[in-house]
């Protein structure tokens, strides 16, 4: 978890990384990658470095590449099989262990691997947000919208440690 703290932590105080959230709008908790990048800026965080890609990550392919992207917090909906986990942060590497709910059209692995075949998305982590209801629909689980909340803040708090 400390690997993951740093790395987070790296992430957020480099002006060049970009957080990138996913989601759907019309599929209630799945959209919350998409609200966690409106808290974000609700909050002052720097726009110029939010990414809201609807759908998924194959999406905003040409945004990714005009920007270069090479480091990236992603953001998404995933659904654990603990009932007690809000959320998780993860390496690529670790994917496999948690599924992500954003309705992808080509696998986020596959699509990150393309990225990185083109020197982008070399580095990143993955912020997994628990989804309770996946129902076609434009309501958000209370649960799932605090949780979302309770990071954005904690993103902003870490940029204000970033010296």
């Amino acid at each position: 978890m400390v690997a993951v703290a740093e790395t987070l932590h790296k992430l957020i105080c480099d002006q060049s990384a970009k957080i990138v959230c996913l989601g759907t709008e019309l599929r209630s908790d799945d959209k919350v990658g998409l609200l966690f990048c409106d808290f974000l800026a609700s909050l002052g965080f720097e726009r110029s470095r939010l990414i809201k890609c609807e759908f998924g990550l194959e999406n905003c392919l040409n945004e990714l590449i005009e920007n270069k992207v090479s480091k990236a917090l992603i953001v998404d909906a995933a659904i654990f099989t603990s009932e007690e986990l809000h959320y998780a942060f993860v390496g690529l590497e670790d994917i496999k262990d948690f599924k992500l709910a954003t309705t992808h059209s080509i696998p986020l692995s596959h699509v990150i691997n393309i990225l990185r075949s083109e020197g982008l998305l070399n580095e990143i982590l993955i912020l997994g947000i628990a989804a309770k209801n996946l129902d076609v629909g434009e309501e958000i689980t209370p649960e799932v919208l605090k949780t979302s909340e309770e990071l954005a803040h904690l993103i902003i708090k870490l940029t204000e440690e970033c010296g």
